[in-house]
């Protein structure tokens, strides 16, 4: 029986891809329909990025909630909002009352003046308390649990001092989850990506009887995406560090560290007779970044080297020197494409990062271990991979195919 899904989408879509093959799946035999928490969200969908692009075949129907009212728009309304927001360059700075009268001639009569009835809805686990705003709870059988990202918990309680970890149980506390999701237990099923997200979950939802499925990352399941295109503008760069960035301004990553990283970065690509390529994070102000990174390159004499992309990460990443994100679950992807992946940040305070704790990416937190980590990947390549493989192995030692994780979900259904 074909049956609707509703993908309540908050903080945004930089998590989506592990929703992505699961969807793709579901969406054989049943429809799926999206909840935009914000418009912010849709405008982190990058049309060029190599996961997005499934977007807007996806999809059935889009919601999108502005000023506590949810409106509903079809396929081409929100393909309209979508290239208007991107035309005119919107960022998260712009007011809401201007987004709402960008989308006000899409949505005149599309107010949904009764909460949303879905049976299914498949939401991040730290917005589920939100969701349940919009919701006819009573209609409701079943939402399936997806954290919004990929992230490593201390299995034995001996990563205290984890980032991840320590906001995760502030979350946890300060949204009273423990309490809140006791009264809704029998309509909650959990898709864990790996046995250590349960025991810190098990651990800290100690009410909860937690009915679940360890699953294993979704989109490392060989074979669910459509065939990579090659991107013209790769043959514009040679001999390059490809840099993954994100958001400047989080806890660990203020203006002044993210500066004095690029700085190095810089010096390590002159050193080395290197280009730059740096790829925009989806909540990135570009045209922040663009100004002030070509400023750092024109002072440094590095003007003609440094280039700007938002192509596909598999496809740059294939001619690049040296790969370098800024704390990100991107460096599991790489080791499922035979790819390596340094993590770096200039906090010396900064020893380790939860991927780099559990041999999932190398690390590093100076400009001199920078180097010495360049010059030991381009020594021994495959070395250094085998080991960050043999980790990963061991820690999504438990998977799932999508057929598999589907028939879990239709399984549920009947419950």
């Amino acid at each position: 029986m074909k049956e609707n899904y509703l993908v309540y989408l908050k903080p945004g879509v930089v998590n989506w891809d592990n929703y992505l093959p699961i969807l793709l799946n579901l969406k054989k035999k049943n429809s799926i329909d999206v909840l935009f928490d914000d418009l912010n969200t849709l405008l982190q969908i990058d049309i060029n990025n190599f996961y997005h692009s499934f977007f807007f075949d996806i999809l059935n129907d889009y919601y999108i909630k502005i000023k506590n009212k949810i409106y509903k728009v079809d396929q081409k309304q929100i393909l309209k909002i979508y290239l208007l927001l991107k035309k005119n360059k919107f960022k998260k700075d712009i007011s809401r009352k201007i987004y709402f009268k960008i989308v006000s001639f899409f949505i005149k009569k599309k107010l949904i003046k009764k909460e949303l009835i879905y049976k299914y809805v498949i939401s991040d686990i730290n917005h589920i308390k939100t969701l349940f705003k919009y919701l006819e709870v009573k209609q409701l059988k079943k939402i399936f649990v997806l954290r919004h990202g990929l992230n490593l918990f201390d299995e034995n309680r001996i990563r205290e001092k984890s980032f991840v970890t320590k906001l995760e149980r502030q979350i946890i506390k300060r949204e009273k989850l423990n309490t809140y999701l006791k009264k809704f237990e029998k309509k909650l099923f959990f898709l864990f990506y790996s046995r250590s997200e349960y025991i810190f979950y098990k651990s800290n939802l100690k009410n909860l009887n937690l009915r679940y499925k360890i699953i294993g990352i979704p989109k490392h399941v060989q074979g669910w995406f459509r065939k990579e295109k090659n991107s013209k503008r790769l043959r514009l760069f040679e001999n390059y560090i490809l840099i993954f960035s994100r958001p400047i301004n989080q806890i660990y990553f203020n203006k002044d560290i993210y500066f004095r990283t690029m700085n190095n970065i810089v010096n390590l690509a002159q050193k080395n007779n290197l280009n730059i390529v740096y790829k925009f994070h989806p909540k990135e102000n570009e045209e922040f970044v663009e100004k002030n990174l070509k400023n750092i390159s024109k002072y440094l004499n590095f003007k003609n080297k440094l280039f700007f992309t938002k192509d596909d990460n598999f496809n740059l990443a294939q001619k690049s020197s040296l790969n370098i994100c800024f704390y990100s679950s991107v460096s599991t992807d790489f080791i499922k494409k035979g790819l390596l992946m340094v993590e770096y940040i200039e906090k010396m305070k900064l020893n380790e990062s939860d991927y780099a704790k559990n041999n999932l990416t190398l690390f590093c937190n100076n400009f001199r271990s920078l180097e010495k980590l360049y010059s030991k990947i381009q020594d021994k390549p495959k070395n250094i991979y085998n080991e960050l493989n043999k980790s990963y192995n061991k820690i999504f030692k438990e998977k799932l195919t999508l057929q598999q994780i589907c028939n879990t979900i239709t399984n549920e259904q009947n419950k």
